[in-house]
């Protein structure tokens, strides 16, 4: 199967989060654009969804796709125009485009061959070719990638780089290439139609629907040009309101590729290919300027170009206004705007720092993120990812899932900026689209690691849409988990098991919490390798471990377990998050024949934004990095926010656990009950009901015989108090499996005569416990 810089706070100036904003007429839309200096951008354009553009010089850039491992297209104009929800906060149009002049625009075809095989049109990476990541150290960006060749790793960099020449663009790719016992072939540029001819090592080209240019090399390869007759298909991303489809694109006509043959070497080679495009210059090259291969600047502590991270301090002080209750408090951190901080992925390290990633691409260090806030200082640490929906902390390393794929990132040369761009794995289909996210990951006890892929919106034949999957912890191998995923946007682990929260809609009655387990089926139609067939939708599906009732959870977002005595009494017990609703949740679980499923309650509201993000920091409160916009509203009032929850101390009169008996359920109370009341079963009402599995958006609450939005009420027949007046079992009549149990003990006090925190809550009974 095909695999599929310092932070500048300019008060004033053009720029929001790091993005440009150009002026633009009365009555259009500003274009966006990244700021002047950015090294890349991660961003899905229409030809690929995996586009890595690089500016080359400030008014050329290039796109190379890394999917077909190809530079695919360069431009002479304005950077990249970046659409999709974060930079325009709406949900269409969501492929980037440029408005510049194109220089050239190759075909979909993987550039390299093993031998001198030439005839032939490739439109997938093969199996023995891989990604592995990017560059930002030095003059310029490097790409890097692998080849398994007889046996052997061959590893291969290629760097772009430009030069003005006679009224013209000059465009350089210098390619090294490690020890290989095979012939390779390399083709770096074609056109299909025009015409192309080679003469003294100089092949023009003369396309029929753009200006001509010239290709040579540099080095001890041999340049040549092959023309043939070619019918093939290749394949354009097209929006289809909300959705998009794959176009099926027929090219036929004469084919035209400059071909370099690299002969089987023993030592690293280098070569160049130079291409002049427009003015009078022709091709020519410095053979004196061919330094060695430098194959390891990866993993070397070398320094590269000078790129002082910058530091901001925070807004002096927490916010005035402080939100929670009288159990959990809000505080809110001061953002300086600039910052564009939409949180969608955060983690401590070792020495209480923070790591903070946003929708729009950006990673930034909050140190001394547990102490004083006036001591908080924030640094840009990364940027031009696409759309992160995760970050995680692994060996002092941070790993982020982006929208197309898993990337772990290294400052190699210590001056507190990432420079290697390392893809663990890419290997899961991505259509650009604005519902097409990935989150993550969550790491086993193997090390390997676990990324979660929306299926709404999907296109059945790319890979792992609405699937968890399981990469390998070299990142070499994908093992599709589980499938039926809509929106798996909270993900995390309970007591050794890892699990991920959807969001409601089509085929998803309301939101839920899922154990992951192999071969499981959660709910919407997933893409290749579910059957086909099953894209239409499937009749059953495997129960989650909890229903979330909609009015305490409309987006269910991130999960932690509290393991913390300083956050309150409800150690080991699972904190989720809300986006839509800017709330958090409490979620106890308990295995019932083998199974999960449990309780959840309200816990505290009052956020600054969509709670989307949060951890635990060492100081044992809750730092919850909030996240919204136009496209995506939420109860919050800003589009960022920074919130850090704290227990003040008080314990909440509440019903901390709940545990299912085979003809009732068993409450433990956080203070002594007061026995008259606990021990009356009127104080208690209990009601059932269920969600439908339907292609409908979302599922009103069905009864017991059926009846839409409502509820079966049961009775309480009797009730047991405990001897330390902790705990009640109560009695229930008619409970049925598979329905959500309302549990509403009203009228039960504490000794002080006060009555529950929170007197609803919500038990998923997917099975009662054998007798």
């Amino acid at each position: 199967m095909a695999r599929w810089a310092s932070l500048t706070l300019a008060i004033g100036c053009l720029f929001h989060g790091g993005i440009a904003h150009s002026a633009q007429k009365k009555g259009t839309k500003s274009e966006v654009r990244d700021p002047e200096g950015q090294t890349f951008r991660l961003a899905p354009m229409a030809v690929a969804p995996r586009t890595v553009t690089v500016p080359l010089a400030k008014d050329v850039h290039l796109a190379f796709d890394t999917e077909l491992l190809r530079g695919y297209t360069a431009w002479q104009g304005p950077g990249l125009n970046l659409y999709g929800t974060p930079f325009r906060a709406s949900k269409t149009p969501f492929y980037c485009t440029h408005s510049g002049e194109t220089l050239f625009e190759g075909i979909a075809d993987f550039p390299w061959r093993q031998g001198n095989i030439v005839n032939e049109v490739v439109g997938e990476m093969p199996e023995w070719a891989r990604y592995r990541g990017l560059s930002d150290k030095g003059e310029s960006v490097r790409f890097l990638f692998e080849f398994e060749i007889n046996g052997q790793t061959v590893p291969v960099v290629e760097t772009t780089r430009t030069e003005q020449s006679g009224g013209g663009v000059t465009i350089i790719k210098r390619i090294e290439i490690g020890p290989s016992s095979q012939e390779l072939s390399y083709f770096p540029y074609a056109i299909l139609g025009g015409e192309a001819t080679n003469t003294e090592n100089v092949v023009s080209f003369s396309p029929s629907n753009g200006d001509a240019y010239s290709v040579s090399v540099v080095g001890d390869v041999r340049l040549s040009l092959n023309s043939e007759n070619v019918s093939f298909q290749s394949w354009l991303w097209k929006p289809v309101k909300n959705d998009c489809e794959r176009t099926t694109v027929k090219q036929e006509g004469r084919l035209h590729r400059a071909v370099v043959s690299v002969p089987a070497h023993k030592k690293p080679i280098v070569f160049e290919v130079v291409a002049v495009f427009g003015g009078t210059k022709v091709p020519s090259g410095n053979k004196n300027a061919l330094s060695s291969a430098n194959l390891n600047w990866h993993q070397s502590k070398s320094k590269g170009v000078s790129r002082p991270a910058k530091v901001v301090g925070l807004d002096k002080g927490i916010a005035s206004r402080v939100s929670g209750n009288e159990y959990f408090k809000v505080e809110h951190f001061q953002l300086p705007k600039e910052l564009g901080l939409q949180v969608t992925g955060l983690d401590f390290f070792e020495n209480g720092d923070m790591a903070v990633c946003t929708w729009r691409g950006d990673v930034y260090i909050f140190e001394n993120a547990s102490g004083p806030v006036e001591n908080v200082k924030v640094r840009r640490f990364a940027r031009g990812l696409c759309e992160p929906g995760g970050l995680t902390i692994i060996g002092g390393v941070v790993h982020v899932v982006q929208k197309v794929e898993l990337t772990r990132l290294v400052d190699t040369d210590g001056d507190g900026l990432a420079d290697w761009f390392d893809c663990l794995n890419q290997d899961w289909g991505s259509t650009g689209n604005y519902h097409d996210f990935s989150f993550g990951p969550v790491v086993d006890q193997n090390g390997d690691y676990y990324v979660y892929r929306t299926g709404n919106r999907g296109v059945w034949e790319l890979p792992y849409m609405g699937w968890a999957i399981k990469i390998s912890k070299d990142g070499k191998t994908v093992d599709p988990i589980s499938s039926g995923l809509r929106s798996p946007n909270g993900y995390g682990s309970y007591k050794g098991d890892v699990f991920m929260a959807d969001n409601q809609g089509n085929w998803m009655g309301t939101c839920t919490l899922n154990h992951i387990k192999k071969g499981r089926f959660y709910g919407y139609p997933s893409s290749w390798p579910a059957p086909k067939k099953d894209y239409q939708g499937r009749a059953e599906r495997d129960a989650p471990a909890i229903w979330f009732p909609y009015k305490l959870s409309a987006s269910t977002s991130d999960m932690k377990v509290a393991t913390d005595e300083r956050f309150g009494p409800f150690k080991g017990q699972l904190i989720v998050g809300d986006w839509k609703n800017a709330n958090l949740m409490r979620v106890q679980m308990e295995k019932v024949n083998g199974e999960w499923q449990g309780t959840v309650w309200p816990l505290t509201k009052g956020f600054w934004s969509g709670v989307n993000r949060f951890e635990f920091g060492p100081d044992g409160k809750l730092y919850v990095g909030g996240c919204k916009n136009s496209a995506w509203a939420a109860l919050g009032p800003y589009e960022a926010s920074l919130d850090r929850v704290s227990w003040t101390g008080n314990v909440p009169f509440e019903v901390s656990e709940v545990k299912a008996l085979s003809d009732g359920f068993e409450l433990s109370f956080t203070q002594k009950i007061d026995n008259e009341t606990a021990s009356d079963p009127l104080s208690y009402d209990v009601l059932q009901y269920r969600y439908d599995y339907h292609q409908k958006y979302g599922s009103p609450e069905i009864d017991h015989d059926g009846k839409l939005n409502s509820k079966t009420t049961l009775d309480v027949t009797k009730v047991e108090v405990s001897k330390d007046r902790k705990s009640v079992r109560i009695k229930v009549e008619g409970l049925k499996e598979g329905f959500v149990t309302v549990i509403r003990p009203l009228d039960v006090e504490n000794d002080e005569g006060d009555y529950l925190w929170n007197d609803e809550f919500y038990y998923t009974l997917n099975s009662l416990p054998k007798k």
